[in-house]
C-alpha cells in the first residue's frame, strides 16, 4: 500500500521591513528629505529605496514622501495618493494634509498599531510644509523630524545640533549635514544601510534628486573625522584662540567642499536674503 504524501503547505515569505532611517528638514530656500535603502527581513536584506514622489496631473508640482516600516503598505498608500493628485492641477497645503489623512485613514484601520511612519514634504504658494504620521495619526512638522530605527538618540542629538530648532540652513548646507546624519545612522545603529537617496524640493516645487554614490560615504568619513579633531583640539587648554579658529575653519572649508560635491546634481539656487 503506497504511503499518502502530505500536501505541502506554501509558506508565505516574511514581509520586508523599511525599519530603517529618515530624515528631513525645511530650508531658508526649499526642503530637503532623505533615508537609507535597506530592507529587513528575518533571514536576509535587501535594498530599495524608501522615497517618493507624487506628482500633479500636468503640472511639475510634487509631493516628498519617506516611510519606515511596510514596504506593502507604503507601496498602497503611494498609489493610492498617486490617484488623489494625478486628477488635479493643484492643491492647497489644507487640502494636501487631507487627502494624505484620508489615504492613511482608509489604509490603517483605527486602532492599527503597526509603526509605519512618513514624512511627507510639500511647497504652496512659495511655502514649504512637512508632516509626519504615524500609522494614521499624522501631526504637522516645524522645522525637522526623523523616522524609523534612526530615530534614535545619536541621531537626535547630531540633527539638534545642526538643524536645530529655526528654520535657517540653506539648501547647499543642509545636503551635507543630512547627508552625513544619514551617514552616520549607517554607520552606529542597527537595521540602518545601504545608498543614501535624497529628494530637494524648493519653494516654487522644482525637484531635484541626488544620484547615490559611494563618494556621498567617503566624503561623510571626511567630515566625521574632521568633527572628531575639531572637538579633539578644542578640549586642549593649550590650545590659543588663533588656532582653535584654524580649526574650525578648517572643518567648515571641509564641508563647503563637501557641499560643492553634494550639489553637482542641482543647479545653482538663488541665494536668499
Amino acid at each position: 500500500m503506497l504511503r499518502k504524501v502530505p500536501t505541502r503547505i506554501p509558506q508565505r515569505l516574511p514581509k520586508g521591513k523599511g525599519m530603517s532611517v529618515g530624515l528631513a528638514t525645511i530650508c531658508t530656500d526649499g526642503l530637503v528629505i532623505c533615508a537609507d535603502t535597506l530592507i529587513s527581513m528575518d533571514t536576509f536584506k535587501y535594498y530599495r529605496p524608501k522615497l517618493s514622489r507624487v506628482q500633479y496631473a500636468i503640472t511639475s508640482k510634487s509631493v516628498v514622501l519617506a516611510y519606515s516600516g511596510s514596504l506593502d503598505k507604503n507601496n498602497v498608500i503611494v498609489s493610492q495618493f498617486e490617484n488623489e493628485l494625478g486628477r488635479i492641477r493643484d492643491k492647497s497645503a489644507q487640502e494636501i494634509g487631507d487627502s494624505f489623512q484620508a489615504v492613511l485613514n482608509g489604509v490603517f484601520p483605527g486602532k492599527a498599531k503597526e509603526n509605519h511612519q512618513m514624512l511627507c514634504g510639500f511647497a504652496d504658494a512659495k511655502t514649504l510644509f512637512l508632516l509626519k504620521s504615524r500609522d494614521r495619526e499624522v501631526s504637522p512638522v516645524q522645522v525637522w523630524d526623523c523616522i524609523g530605527y534612526g530615530d534614535s538618540s545619536l541621531i537626535q542629538y547630531l540633527a539638534t545640533i545642526f538643524l536645530e530648532d529655526r528654520i535657517h540652513l540653506p539648501i547647499r548646507l543642509a545636503v551635507p549635514i543630512c547627508d552625513y546624519i544619514i551617514a552616520q545612522a549607517k554607520k552606529y545603529v542597527q537595521w540602518c544601510g545601504g545608498d543614501t537617496n535624497l529628494f530637494v524640493l524648493t519653494p516654487d516645487s522644482k525637484f531635484h534628486e541626488q544620484i547615490p554614490s559611494s563618494e556621498i560615504d567617503a566624503l561623510c568619513g571626511r567630515i566625521e573625522r574632521g568633527i572628531n579633531s575639531m572637538l579633539t583640539s578644542a578640549s586642549m587648554l593649550d590650545l590659543d584662540e588663533r588656532e582653535c579658529l584654524e580649526v574650525v575653519k578648517g572643518l567648515r572649508g571641509l564641508i563647503e567642499e563637501a557641499s560643492s560635491k553634494f550639489m553637482s546634481f542641482c543647479p545653482p539656487l538663488p541665494v536668499t536674503v
